[in-house]
């Protein structure tokens, strides 16, 4: 008893540091104990199959055609370069409307417009061929000439008629003399003169528009080939625009009509 009156102090303090060791130990053998059930609970988690990646080049040419919906404007230079041959073939007459009843729309006059094209690829010896009109979002791939430019949106109308290889030598600042491919591919709309594209080099050519106006007035609209527009509840496809006559057809009933407009170029 003496021993435990003299040490009292001594005997707390160890009782209390024994107490201490025993916590800390009974607290990491539980935070061991928790750190493998974890490790097992995720090793065990059934795996879900992976996504299989998804086929997107369907939406593509969709997605193309919604960002190059037709353009209309107030006047015939859309692009108001004033680059726009206004020349009116009937002289200075008035429009002149079609009988009642017949059609509900009129076509003004005909004008061109500046377009841009790019002649930008090609395979093998003549195959293949890319070409891009600036006014559209994508590019037309082309299998062989004699084909139409075209894809399952639009038909331009355009015919590749001829393919010719050509290399010049350039001399390249740093490298020296290099062969540059030049190649030409002459496309042609039929009525128009042929277009010569060289590779990789940007083209300015003009389209015909006709100038459209709907029954009992409204917006004067403006239409290239292959263009639509609308009047009261009927939709109309501008198939063709020559320089003296439009060719439209409905597009519901299929019904084709060939008009000489009042002016035109």
């Amino acid at each position: 008893m003496d021993f435990i009156k003299k040490h009292y102090e001594k005997i707390v303090l160890a009782v209390a540091l024994v107490a201490l060791i025993g916590s800390a130990a009974f607290l990491a053998f539980k935070v061991s104990a928790l750190n493998e059930e974890v490790t097992a609970a995720i090793r065990s988690r059934p795996k879900g199959k992976l996504l299989e990646p998804g086929d997107i080049g369907i939406y593509t040419n969709a997605i193309a055609c919604l960002q190059a919906p037709p353009m209309w404007n107030d006047g015939p230079d859309m692009f108001h370069t004033g680059d726009i041959d206004k020349t009116p073939a009937g002289g200075d007459k008035p429009p002149v409307p079609l009988p009642p009843g017949k059609e509900d729309y009129t076509v003004l006059g005909i004008s061109r417009r500046p377009f841009k094209l790019i002649f930008k690829e090609y395979t093998g010896d003549g195959h293949n061929f890319q070409v891009n009109f600036v006014t559209r979002a994508r590019t037309f791939i082309v299998a062989d000439v004699g084909m139409e430019i075209a894809d399952k949106f639009e038909q331009t109308g355009y015919f590749i008629k001829k393919f010719e290889k050509k290399t010049v030598e350039q001399n390249v600042p740093g490298v020296g003399p290099r062969e540059l491919d030049v190649s030409e591919l002459t496309i042609q709309h039929e009525g128009d003169e042929p277009i010569k594209l060289v590779l990789n080099r940007e083209t300015q050519e003009k389209e015909p528009v006709a100038s459209i106006q709907c029954a009992g007035g409204g917006q004067l609209r403006q239409a290239s080939r292959q263009q639509e527009f609308t009047c009261g509840d009927k939709t109309y496809i501008v198939v063709d625009i020559t320089s003296t006559q439009v060719i439209i057809v409905d597009k519901l009933t299929k019904e084709k009509r060939t008009i000489r407009p009042a002016v035109g170029k």
